[in-house]
């Protein structure tokens, strides 16, 4: 799986269409998120760092694809 399916998952697992995902991360186009989703580039770090924090999911995982998903699992695997 390659960082636009991830991307995609995470939209759908919200129950965003992409055009509300766009939206919600400060874009002005869902045809970023549609080039993302076809695997065409990634996001820039702060776009990356933006749905990081607001769907507590890993940057690393998001980019890499290992790894803990949520930044939850991180923080009890440091404690």
């Amino acid at each position: 799986m390659n960082t636009g399916k991830r991307i995609k998952e995470i939209r759908e697992k919200a129950g965003l269409n992409q055009s509300e995902f766009a939206s919600a991360l400060g874009l002005d186009s869902r045809d970023t998120v549609s080039r993302w989703e076809r695997g065409l580039g990634i996001p820039s770090g702060e776009v990356l760092q933006k749905i990081s924090d607001r769907y507590g999911v890993s940057i690393h995982w998001l980019v890499s694809g290992t790894g803990p998903r949520n930044v939850d699992e991180i923080i009890q695997n440091m404690g």
